[in-house]
């Protein structure tokens, strides 16, 4: 390694340390911009989720990553490798799932349980500043065969350099001498049945109302047509009634996208800023990150399907609606289950 390598390498670990440190201790946004250059891209590479420009990774930060990680979240070092230009990080990231993680779960409703993610980050140097970060996470998808893959991680060998089957992901422990093999824990301690009921090939369903699971969230009355499990993470889709005057208040959701379809009756809707009257037969999309609500403004009971992209709001007014009915709800309990359900009430803070 020339001498330049090693001179820079204290600079470049100690910017990388402190740009890690606003990120998962201080969840810092403005603080975590600081330590980057200015037109810098981040990209978590399994799932395609990033940006790329000063602008676009800001707001990835600030919607998506920081602040989004559990309380008890740690990283584990395994190796690092360091030249003039680039730090390798090696680790493994373990938390208690009990809020939503875009990031790294996303699609995946808080499960309350340890998980442990082996991670591989990429970061790039310029102008003593953080250019880009490839993050590299050995679950790929929420599948048995990625459980599998996760426990047979191995901490030994070398990183691949083009993509890996991850059943034979391997990562170098440079802690020690000599190279050996460990069994990995798993990565998600999920029963399992109720992991078949994520992986099982799709069916197809038919659903009537009659058929579907009842439930009776903020103290309207709901049913869940299609959950998370049957579309594999895709959907779900749920039947709501509202009585006149019923409305919710403005909310948003971060981490999926929602539509509605009118089945009978009259709404007002206000979504984004805009406004509308409508009937039955219109369909409403709503993007993730934008505000909204809806009223039944008429003289009968109103009705509407509900489809969330990916699913999780069955799980949402599932909790709810169990915390109601145990006796427990309270606004200060709702918030919390929002949040962990990346829903967020603006007018209740």
């Amino acid at each position: 390694m020339s001498n330049r390598s090693k001179l820079a390498e204290p600079a470049l670990t100690e910017l990388w340390e402190e740009h890690t440190a606003q990120e998962f201790v201080h969840k810092n946004v403005d603080a975590t911009m600081r330590t980057m250059t200015a037109a810098p891209h981040v990209i978590a590479v399994p799932l395609a989720m990033g940006g790329r420009g000063w602008h676009d990774v800001r707001d990835y930060y600030a919607r998506h990553f920081i602040g989004r990680t559990p309380q008890d979240l740690r990283l584990e070092p395994l190796s690092r490798t360091v030249d003039a230009e680039r730090v390798v990080d090696e680790m493994v990231v373990s938390f208690t799932h009990d809020i939503e993680m875009p990031w790294i779960l996303p699609g995946i409703a808080p499960t309350g349980r340890r998980v442990e993610i082996p991670l591989v980050a990429v970061v790039a140097f310029r102008d003593g500043k953080v250019a880009s970060e490839h993050r590299i996470a050995a679950i790929l998808r929420s599948t048995r065969a990625g459980r599998r893959a996760g426990q047979g991680v191995a901490r030994s060998g070398r990183v691949a350099q083009h993509a890996p089957d991850i059943d034979r992901l391997t990562v170098t422990d440079r802690r020690n001498d000599c190279s050996h093999r460990h069994d990995a824990r798993s990565l998600i301690d999920e029963p399992e049945d109720k992991m078949n009921a994520r992986t099982a090939p799709l069916r197809a369903a038919i659903v009537t109302p009659e058929q579907a699971l009842s439930i009776k969230p903020f103290g309207l009355d709901m049913k869940v047509l299609l959950t998370t499990e049957a579309t594999g993470g895709a959907i779900s889709v749920l039947m709501a009634w509202h009585k006149p005057g019923e409305d919710p208040p403005d909310h948003v959701h971060f981490s999926q996208e929602e539509m509605f379809f009118i089945v009978e009756g009259t709404y007002e809707l206000t979504i984004g800023g805009r406004n509308a009257t409508a009937g039955p037969g219109t369909i409403v999309f709503i993007p993730r990150n934008v505000m909204h609500r809806f009223k039944n403004v008429g003289d009968t009971a109103a009705c509407m399907l509900d489809w969330s992209l990916p699913g999780g709001q069955d799980h949402y007014f599932k909790t709810v609606s169990e915390l109601a009915t145990g006796g427990g709800f309270t606004g200060e309990k709702v918030l919390e289950i929002s949040k962990k359900f990346d829903t967020n009430f603006p007018a209740a803070h």
